[in-house]
């Protein structure tokens, strides 16, 4: 293995744990119960009712990143094999 093949697993390992923790923390910011303003108070942390979008963002983002460096990788075998 080369060193960008290393490379290019490390980000797309990377990649999808990143997306898997965003979109878990996505899910659970969005069951919160905002009060009318739009904020949540665990007694530590005030929650805003746009942080479940964020983090949703950052999770498609992650996942297409992921998406990338899968076809680049494949690419990279097809290309060792021939």
């Amino acid at each position: 293995m080369n060193i960008l093949s290393l490379l290019v697993n490390g980000v797309l390992a990377l990649a999808l744990a990143a997306g898997m923790l965003f979109g878990v923390l996505c899910v659970r910011l969005a069951r919160l119960p905002y009060n009318s303003e739009g904020r949540y108070f665990d007694g530590v942390v005030v929650t805003h009712e746009s942080a479940p979008l964020v983090f949703g963002v950052l999770c498609v983002v992650s996942f297409v990143v992921a998406g990338l460096a899968f076809l680049l990788r494949r690419n990279l075998a097809r290309k060792r094999r021939a």
